[in-house]
């Protein structure tokens, strides 16, 4: 039970810095900022996404638990 009370913490964590970096008054200018990095690097503009990874984490340990 420890396991998902961390995970969803982490998951919570995850959407707060998507959040940050992603922080804009428009949603034209969260297109901008997300543009910006994928114009630096692609795996730069991946890297932005970790709640995404997150659950595909939570998904892939969801699976494998009996």
């Amino acid at each position: 039970m420890e396991n998902v009370y961390i995970l969803i913490l982490l998951l919570v964590l995850a959407e707060l810095f998507e959040a940050l970096m992603q922080r804009a008054s428009t949603l034209l200018g969260v297109l901008e900022h997300l543009y910006g990095y994928y114009q630096k690097s692609i795996f730069f503009f991946l890297l932005m996404h970790p709640s995404f990874y997150v659950i595909l984490d939570i998904n892939t340990l969801a699976k494998n638990t009996p």
